[in-house]
């Protein structure tokens, strides 16, 4: 079984959609539909999870980590730490949402300017 599978077959069970999933787990939209697609859109390759995505999802579905390794059984886990570049999104929002509302609004303020200046170049 693969992690996309026990996404979709737990997401099925709640009558829950993808995008709820993501934001439960902050887990980016995108890579929870390559996990269930089981391809990396980039590479045309099956999705090899990261330990940290197999941890997130672990906490939004309620399955013990060591028990979702097992229901994976043969199929690849990356253990060496790095993400896919769909995870640096994920990551980034699961540190914003752990931010104090004063900060996110300060930093909500920061990207406005920045983007606003890249926009008028």
């Amino acid at each position: 079984m693969t992690l996309g599978e026990i996404v979709k077959q737990y997401r099925t069970e709640q009558a829950m959609s993808q995008r709820r999933f993501a934001e439960l787990s902050g887990l980016s939209n995108s890579y929870i539909s390559m996990l269930e697609q089981n391809m990396n859109s980039k590479t045309g390759l099956p999705i090899k999870p990261s330990l940290e995505a197999i941890k997130a999802i672990s906490d939004t579905t309620g399955i013990p980590v060591d028990d979702i390794i097992r229901m994976m059984g043969d199929n690849e886990v990356d253990i060496s730490g790095s993400s896919a570049d769909d995870d640096l999104d994920a990551r980034i929002m699961r540190l914003v949402r752990q931010l104090p509302e004063a900060l996110k609004l300060s930093l909500y303020d920061l990207l406005k300017v920045t983007v606003d200046g890249v926009t008028k170049r």
